[in-house]
């Protein structure tokens, strides 16, 4: 037997179901299988119908069932007879075919179908596809608009398209019914405040890393922006306008961060008051804080890189002596530009330990004899127990003579005492003090992993924390580019 819809009665005091052969549409055995609105059959109904039949809706009115044929790449328009529920053809339409003046071309795969009292929507999983239709008074459809994946943001609906517009739809100057946030130029004006005379700022070619984020019901987007821009780069934020249905330009963290690498958004909550805070790190610069005031971020903090105690640790010693470890005719990170040269000086050792340049219950470090330039990559911000902890992973730019690859760093937040912030108001918290130092080897990535308790071993007393850390080189082996993970716990 063909695919049908079929119908069933239901006995309202049992429930008990009982197929109906008058409300269900059953096709001919034999071509033509079906005719459409009484008139003569159309060609394609020398085909079994309603093959991959995957949706059956019934119109609100209950005069009307649509029926989406994945197989045909077909949506059925049957009527109903309100009386006996008997189901009759009234359209079919096929993907390829024109209605409404326009090609159908997105109806391939046609599988889930929406009915509203104005308007049929159909997706399509072969041509990943939304196509919306007009509801006639009779139940038939007027084709209006599709939207393929990729191609337009889909944000709200607007009046319908001009019927005598034609086939084409870049001829059409009707406005399609699914609509695009943004314009062309609607996005340039709205970044006009941050732009050049252009109004398109310099950094906005040069992207890096967006995070959403929401504070007091509001959504926001940060942009970490233009470290390749001439101008340098920054950090953008932009908040979401309801009415308009579209992110506006608030503000920049400005030329403080020219090279942001990564972003992030914490609400750090452990003290008294909670603080939503952005928080930046630069390629070959400082990490910095901002906390959000007065609808605004202003500068909270810059991360330190000294140990708690507010000594320095290598390679950040000031007044050694070494030079700027100088690149090889290279602008990027590359494996030559990291490991140590040779030890040469001890102007810094703490312990007898030979051939030590620093040595602490933080730190050890081998001799060295240039400075090399400690580029971040990727930061995480992550919770145990309640506080706040921020890990900073680095590469070096360094020659690769010698194994060593230096570290990076982990932060845990101070919620003790003040910080003062550019505006010259007060805060409490210190904000993140050093915490922790890993041997990396030119880390890339950084990923916290609370393990559920149902995944903790045996052996475990407590709940296990794991930080994966993403080496660019061995750790082992100098100047191997066999890449190497590490993994760390906390229990």
């Amino acid at each position: 037997t063909p695919p049908a819809p079929a119908a069933s009665t239901r006995a309202p005091a049992t429930g008990e179901l009982s197929f109906s052969a008058a409300a269900s549409y059953i096709a001919g055995p034999t071509p033509p299988y079906y005719q459409v609105g009484g008139d003569l059959p159309q060609q394609g109904s020398d085909f079994p119908p309603l093959q991959g039949a995957s949706a059956v809706v019934v119109s609100q009115d209950s005069r009307n069932v649509y029926v989406s044929a994945a197989s045909e790449g077909a949506v059925y328009v049957l009527g109903r007879d309100m009386a006996s529920g008997a189901l009759s053809v009234l359209q079919v339409l096929r993907d390829g075919e024109s209605n409404g003046g326009k090609v159908m071309d997105s109806l391939a795969g046609a599988a889930g179908l929406a009915v509203t009292a104005g308007s049929v929507y159909v997706s399509a999983q072969v041509d990943q596809a939304v196509s919306v239709f007009d509801r006639n008074p009779d139940g038939t459809l007027l084709y209006v608009d599709r939207i393929r994946a990729g191609e337009r943001i889909l944000t709200r609906f607007e009046q319908p398209v001009d019927e005598d517009a034609g086939p084409s739809w870049t001829d059409s100057s009707a406005p399609r019914r699914l609509s695009t946030s943004h314009a062309a130029g609607t996005r340039r004006r709205r970044l006009q405040q941050a732009g050049n005379s252009s109004g398109v700022p310099d950094w906005l070619s040069s992207a890096r890393k967006t995070v959403p984020f929401e504070i007091d019901g509001v959504s926001y987007l940060g942009v970490a922006a233009g470290r390749n821009s001439p101008g340098g780069g920054t950090v953008a934020v932009y908040r979401w306008n309801e009415q308009d249905d579209a992110f506006e330009f608030l503000q920049t963290t400005g030329t403080r961060d020219p090279s942001p690498a990564d972003i992030a958004f914490v609400l750090e909550n452990s003290g008294a008051v909670a603080k939503p805070l952005l928080i930046v790190a630069n390629t070959e610069g400082d990490t910095h804080v901002y906390l959000w005031r007065n609808g605004g971020f202003l500068l909270y903090q810059t991360v330190p890189r000294t140990r708690p105690d507010g000594r320095a640790i290598p390679p950040f010693i000031p007044n050694t002596g070494l030079p700027q470890c100088q690149r090889s005719g290279a602008t990027t990170m590359t494996a030559t530009m990291l490991g140590t040269p040779s030890p040469s000086n001890d102007t810094f050792v703490e312990t007898a330990a030979p051939g030590l340049f620093y040595n602490s219950e933080f730190l050890t470090v081998p001799l060295y004899t240039c400075i090399p330039t400690a580029l971040a990559q990727r930061l995480r911000v992550f919770k145990i127990d309640g506080t706040s902890y921020l890990g900073i992973s680095y590469v070096w730019d360094q020659p690769a003579s010698q194994p060593y690859k230096w570290y990076s760093l982990i932060y845990r937040w101070n919620r003790d005492g003040f910080a003062v912030l550019e505006d010259g108001s007060r805060e409490q918290g210190f904000g993140f003090d050093m915490y922790q130092i890993l041997p990396t080897s030119g880390a890339t990535d950084f990923e916290f992993i609370a393990v559920p308790s149902w995944a903790v071993p045996a052996s475990e007393t407590g709940p296990l924390n794991l930080l994966v850390v993403s080496n660019y080189l061995s750790a082992s082996v100098a100047g191997s580019l066999a890449s190497e993970a590490g993994v760390g716990g906390d229990s």
